[in-house]
């Protein structure tokens, strides 16, 4: 999974609903909303996002992000090149 990709992905969430959101915002936003992947899949991303690349920390029940999503260039139709079914292990069940 390389690293511009995974930012982009986790910016996106923080993009629509702002600096601070909750897990089932992030699920939800790219699960349903953008229908990138099952939020099982989505779940196992934000875990990586905290606990690897730490990308993004939690604070009380909010995620919050370690970079800035508004001033990374995201196309209007970006989708994520790394494969949700390969890349993204199994964290959550």
């Amino acid at each position: 999974m390389k690293g511009p990709d995974i930012l982009k992905t986790c910016a996106l969430p923080f993009r629509r609903y702002g600096d601070k959101i909750t897990e089932d915002q992030f699920v939800y936003h790219l699960s349903f909303t953008l229908k990138l992947a099952p939020p099982s899949k989505i779940r196992q991303l934000l875990y990586i996002a905290i606990k690897e690349k730490e990308i993004i920390k939690v604070e009380n029940e909010y995620m919050v992000p370690v970079f800035q999503p508004h001033i990374l260039r995201i196309p209007f139709n970006y989708a994520p090149t790394f494969d949700f079914g390969k890349e993204v292990p199994q964290y959550y069940s």
